[in-house]
């Protein structure tokens, strides 16, 4: 499936980063039209994701809304209006089985 150019940066970003297991859903529902799904390697890496995602936002003129559970870096959720980006730990990721939602 071809997405669009700015789930491909954030795609990308992610690879850049070693992101895990990325899985990228078009959701097409009022909330957003793509959620992207990954799997972070360890706490700092989480943090890294979400630094580098946010450097190529602005670099790239792109919108987000808020950034939600940087502080445990768990599971956290990146909100760009009609991109939603989930970013877990492995234990986090397994618990909620999110991508089960999508299939």
């Amino acid at each position: 499936m071809a997405y669009p150019k700015t789930v491909n940066l954030i795609v990308k970003t992610l690879e850049d980063k070693k992101a895990k297991d990325i899985n990228v859903y078009k959701t097409n529902n009022s909330l957003c039209d793509y959620t992207i799904v990954c799997t972070s390697l360890n706490e700092r890496n989480a943090n890294a994701l979400v630094e580098n995602l946010v450097e190529e936002f602005e670099k790239n003129n792109i919108d987000y809304k808020h950034i939600e559970g940087r502080e445990s870096s768990k599971w956290i959720v990146i909100d760009c209006y009609d991109y939603i980006i989930h970013i877990f730990n492995d234990n986090s990721r397994n618990y909620y089985n999110i991508d089960e939602l999508f299939k």
